[in-house]
């Protein structure tokens, strides 16, 4: 809905549907920032902080990454911009995996309580899957330098063809 509005809007009208939107985002992420667990562990002025970092970082890298995933697919144009986007989602995810430590750190302080506390093992499962998903982003913005479609990671365990040529099998 809002890329829609951005294509139509021209000059001055686009720098204002911009702002609005910008300002909009900002205060949901804000706003969201005050719930939760911001004053656990110190400073709630901090803790607001580190929240809303996490949360506008974590909706740049999964907003840039999916916007593109499905503009790109009607606009050819935009594929373009794949190497933009790869950047600022590389940034996003250090940002929201940093920002993730830090706010951790304030309510679980030890390593007993990351892994005897239900709170804790979430966040080692967060932890983990976003070391997975950085995983993924890395291949894809390998492919991007490379000038290839980020979508279409290679599959590394497809079966050869009956075409393809078969390597012979290492003799003893």
């Amino acid at each position: 809905w809002a890329a829609m509005m951005l294509r139509k809007a021209s000059g001055d009208a686009r720098r204002f549907v911009a702002h609005i939107l910008l300002l909009l985002a900002a205060a949901l992420v804000v706003t969201a920032a005050f719930g939760g667990h911001a004053g656990i562990g110190g400073s709630f002025t901090v803790g607001v902080a580190v929240r809303a970092m996490h949360l506008a970082s974590l909706c740049v890298w999964i907003g840039a990454v999916a916007a593109m995933w499905l503009l790109g697919r009607r606009d050819g144009d935009l594929r373009a911009l794949w190497p933009s986007v790869s950047r600022l989602a590389a940034l996003g995810i250090a940002v929201t995996g940093a920002s993730g430590l830090v706010l951790s750190g304030r309510v679980a302080v030890t390593v007993t309580a990351l892994l005897d506390t239900s709170y804790g093992q979430r966040i080692v499962m967060k932890a983990g899957l976003l070391v997975v998903l950085g995983a993924l982003g890395a291949l894809a913005a390998r492919r991007v330098s490379r000038g290839r479609d980020p979508r279409r990671l290679p599959m590394v365990w497809r079966q050869p063809s009956a075409n393809s040529p078969r390597r012979a099998s290492p003799s003893r």
